[in-house]
């Protein structure tokens, strides 16, 4: 794997080297996930069960299968919360919690392939919640500068464009809306340079890892909007048709949560080692990686002396 690593790649060479080593490795990728998020979806599960969730679709459902497709998001957004709701609002916590350790475990692995280093899934489990602290740290910070970057301009864009338009009329409106996707582009822009702050934290131990992911973006935002969009179609595309299949013929009920859940456990893995092979190409391009990775392997090959 280390010839894979060591040059810069092109966009359709990224997303092959994501799924090749996703499929050469799927093993022990998913028992990270498995291990560190499954219990967690089995207890809701069990819940969902204790408070009388059908495990099936409800026998004896009235009404058409569209009829009873639309009741049920009418159920749940309509609805006021309940105790289940707040049970299921904890789990989804501790979800959050864990999502950033199996995060880190799986760059750690993506890490040991490139560096063709031997590794088990109980060590990179184990390093990786020795990362924890700062990996949430960083994550925390990187989520409230990017709310405040919503909320402040949005809020001084909405008067803006109230007082324009009502100023000159209709002009206003084309004027407001150029100004919105100027803030959606601004506000997408710094999202891209500051998001690989995390395999900062994980990799290199640069804390909080907002200043390294900065300069491993540079002049390469487009290209990472790019390689986002395509592997959020082409996950989001599978993914979205068996949720809404399963939730035709299921309904709201226990299985459709843990088929749903399953489907999460793929799609968090393919997502983390394409952040993983995507944040070394970035090194290899910033950080001639590629060039250490020589130096190390030819060290490594020389002979020693007598």
């Amino acid at each position: 794997m280390r010839v894979t690593f060591s040059k810069p790649k092109g966009f359709g060479q990224i997303l092959d080297h994501i799924f090749t080593i996703t499929k050469t490795n799927f093993s022990e990728l998913f028992k990270v996930v498995l291990i560190l998020l499954g219990p967690l979806f089995a207890l809701q599960a069990v819940i969902q069960l204790i408070f009388g969730v059908n495990f099936f679709q409800e026998v004896g459902s009235s009404g058409s299968w569209i009829d009873r497709f639309i009741a049920g998001f009418e159920e749940d957004f309509l609805a006021p919360p309940t105790l289940l709701d707040n049970w299921l609002n904890i789990i989804s916590m501790a979800s959050f919690v864990l999502l950033i350790v199996a995060q880190a475990a799986i760059m750690l692995i993506v890490s040991r392939i490139r560096l063709q280093q031997d590794y088990t899934v109980k060590e990179v489990i184990k390093q990786a919640f020795s990362k924890f602290w700062p990996a949430l740290g960083g994550t925390l910070l990187y989520i409230v500068i990017l709310i405040g970057m919503i909320v402040f301009p949005v809020i001084i864009m909405s008067f803006f464009s109230a007082l324009i338009i009502e100023v000159i009329g209709g002009v206003g409106v084309i004027i407001s809306a150029i100004f919105m996707i100027a803030l959606f582009v601004t506000f997408l822009y710094f999202t891209i340079r500051w998001s690989f702050y995390f395999g900062a934290i994980i990799i290199d131990k640069s804390k909080p890892g907002l200043r390294k992911s900065w300069r491993l973006t540079k002049k390469r935002v487009w290209a990472l909007i790019g390689l986002y969009l395509v592997l959020f179609l082409i996950i989001g595309i599978v993914t979205g048709a068996i949720e809404v299949t399963a939730m035709l013929f299921l309904g709201n009920s226990v299985l459709y949560s843990l088929i749903i859940n399953s489907v999460s456990l793929v799609t968090t893995l393919i997502f983390s080692v394409g952040y993983a092979v995507i944040y070394f190409d970035l090194k290899v391009r910033n950080e001639a990686d590629d060039l250490k990775g020589l130096i190390d392997e030819y060290e490594t090959d020389e002979p020693s002396s007598e």
